[in-house]
């Protein structure tokens, strides 16, 4: 590669950079509002309520989530055949 194609991708990495500090900045100010509405139900003692344009739920949820490293040590012939391996393209930059 010349110099001026390292050139054109450093800016662009550039570009990259200032976009990714302006989605984490509005990232956190999306967080803080979220957490305003949580404290109001919360303080309001509420799980539901609906206003003129929408209706929110605040309420307990439940996941559920398997340990990899246990049930390969566990059973390893389940989880070969319970095993799914996807394969992708990354960039990555540094």
């Amino acid at each position: 590669m010349g110099t001026n194609e390292l050139n054109y991708l450093d800016n662009l990495i550039e570009e990259m950079r200032e976009k990714e500090a302006e989605v984490k900045a509005i990232s956190e100010e999306i967080d803080t509002l979220k957490a305003l509405v949580r404290d109001t139900m919360t303080t309001s003692e509420i799980s539901a309520i609906t206003t003129p344009n929408h209706h929110i739920t605040y309420s307990q949820c439940e996941r559920t989530t398997v340990d990899k490293k246990k049930l390969q040590a566990l059973y390893p012939d389940t989880f070969g055949k319970v095993v799914k391996i996807s394969k992708y393209m990354m960039l990555r930059i540094n």
